[in-house]
Parts: C-alpha cells; sequence; structure tokens
C-alpha cells in the first residue's frame, strides 16, 4: 500500500495577521528552510521524490522565486486559494474571483498549468454544487472533499465529484470519540497514535478512498518560526482575552512537532509516497 504525500504551502504568521486585520508578515526564510527539509523527507522515505504542494496564491504574489524553485525540482503546483480564509463564508462571485486571481499568480511563477484545488482548511462545504460548480470551471480536481464512508456515495461517484466532470482527491474521515479525523495530516496525525494510522489507512481503502498525508510548513520544526506573538498582535481588533487564548491555543499546531515528524517518518517507511497528484489521477498537463 501506498499514501499520496501532499503540502499544504502557506505562511501562517502571515495568514494569521492578515484574518485579524493585522499587518501581514512574511517569513521567507522559515518558508525556504521549510521547503528544503521537507525535500530531505521525501529523499529519504523510500518513496517517490515529487510530491504535489498547494499554494497560496498570495505567496505566488509576494515569492514567485519559492514557487518557482519548487516547480522546477519538478513538483506540482496546486492551488489553495488566493488567501488562507474559510472559503464557506465567500459568496459564489467573491470565490471564483479569489480563486480566478490565485491561478494567475500561480500559473506566471510556477510556469505550469494549475489542474488542482484544496481550499484552506477543507473549507469548501460538500454540499456546496455551486462552488464546486466553479471549481469544475478553472480545475481539473480537488482536494477539499472531506467524506465518511456513509457519505461516500452522495458524493464521490465514479472517481468524480455528483453530476460534474471534476475529478476528487477526496480525505476520508473517520468518527472516534472526540473528533472527526480527517486521514490524515496536520493536528489530527500529531493526536493519533502510531497503532491506529495503520487501522485509518486500512479503512480507508476499503471504501476506496486512497489514503493521503497532508501537512503544512509550521509542522516541520519545534522552534515555531511562524508563530504569532502579542507584539504582532497590537494592532488587531481581537481583545486581550483573545490574544492571550490564540498564544495558549497556537501550541496546537507549533509545538511538539518533532514527535509529529517521528509520526510521519513511520507513515511514509510503511505507506510510501505515491507521487503528485496529478500523475496519480492521470491528468496531463
Amino acid at each position: 500500500m501506498k499514501s499520496l504525500f501532499t503540502i499544504d504551502f502557506e505562511d501562517f504568521k502571515n495568514d494569521f495577521l492578515v484574518k485579524n486585520n493585522c499587518r501581514g508578515k512574511y517569513n521567507f526564510s522559515a518558508l525556504i528552510s521549510t521547503y528544503d527539509e521537507i525535500q530531505n523527507l521525501l529523499k529519504n522515505s523510500g518513496g517517490n521524490n515529487y510530491c504535489t504542494f498547494f499554494c497560496t496564491g498570495n505567496l505566488a504574489e509576494k515569492f514567485p522565486e519559492i514557487i518557482k524553485k519548487i516547480s522546477d525540482d519538478g513538483h506540482e503546483i496546486a492551488c489553495h486559494a488566493y488567501r488562507h480564509i474559510d472559503m464557506s463564508k465567500l459568496s459564489d462571485y467573491d470565490f471564483e474571483k479569489d480563486v480566478d486571481t490565485a491561478i494567475n499568480f500561480l500559473n506566471k511563477a510556477s510556469d505550469q498549468n494549475i489542474n488542482g484545488y484544496r481550499a484552506p482548511m477543507f473549507s469548501l462545504p460538500k454540499e456546496d454544487t455551486k462552488k464546486y460548480a466553479i471549481l469544475e470551471k478553472y480545475f481539473k480536481y480537488d482536494s477539499s472533499l472531506i467524506i465518511s464512508s456513509h457519505e461516500i456515495n452522495d458524493y464521490f461517484k465514479n472517481g468524480m465529484y455528483k453530476n460534474t466532470k471534476l475529478k476528487v482527491l477526496p480525505l476520508y474521515s473517520k468518527k472516534t470519540a472526540f473528533f472527526n479525523k480527517k486521514i490524515i495530516g496536520g493536528t489530527y496525525l500529531k493526536i493519533t497514535r502510531k497503532k491506529d494510522l495503520a487501522g485509518y489507512f486500512n479503512e480507508a481503502l476499503e471504501h476506496n478512498i486512497y489514503p493521503v498525508i497532508y501537512m503544512h510548513p509550521y509542522e516541520f520544526n519545534d522552534n515555531k518560526e511562524f508563530w504569532v506573538t502579542m507584539g504582532d498582535l497590537k494592532h488587531s481588533k481581537l481583545n486581550i482575552l483573545q490574544k492571550i487564548y490564540y498564544q495558549i491555543r497556537q501550541h496546537q499546531w507549533h509545538s511538539f512537532n518533532r514527535n509529529t515528524l517521528n509520526k510521519l517518518t513511520y507513515l511514509l517507511e510503511r505507506y510510501p509516497n505515491e507521487g503528485r497528484v496529478d500523475e496519480y489521477l492521470e491528468i496531463k498537463q
């Protein structure tokens, strides 16, 4: 059994600040060092050396050289929206505008056709047929769909989102005592025991859902380079209690990542990376 290793390539600090009405603060050096770590992981994991990076359009606008490097190294560049915000809260018009803007910057920076899309935070509701129809106009596949076993026939038919020709790489959702775990990455990888990982992957395969691993740049180190400090939030509209809350909450994303990387290495040794999503789905450039 193999898996598809994917990266949601975004700048957490900048995106968090912008969402809270602060001036953005990009971290070029952290993004580059993280990318180097991802490259080393892929080359040493025993699977395919190439994968898919779902990149935000604002990064392609600000640092096109990073996107070009990723593309030149042989990875697929896919779309992770222009702004890293909740897509479910956008009107159809604003959603399409965001998609169009992101594609333009990503295409220009990478010199690739942008064939795939994944919504930030997987925030595209599976029942929002209008937004999926918009995606069908721009992309050949989507990887925003989160489905559990009893929903598969409602949203995932013949490898496509219902009533469209849009291919989908869905993520399997496993209900546990406390969470609906997305299989698997991010916080869900952090809180899942090693002995449960194989079981989740096997269960996904039983339902014809290919195992997907998704990670973020801030999860590849413990030095908290993407941490948003109280000083960074000085001019935000958050009150003091909210600021304190997010100082605590950020440990969910930025702390204890060494153990997460140990689990990731464990997974990739047992379920080697298949490669780029577009190649797995047999999508031609």
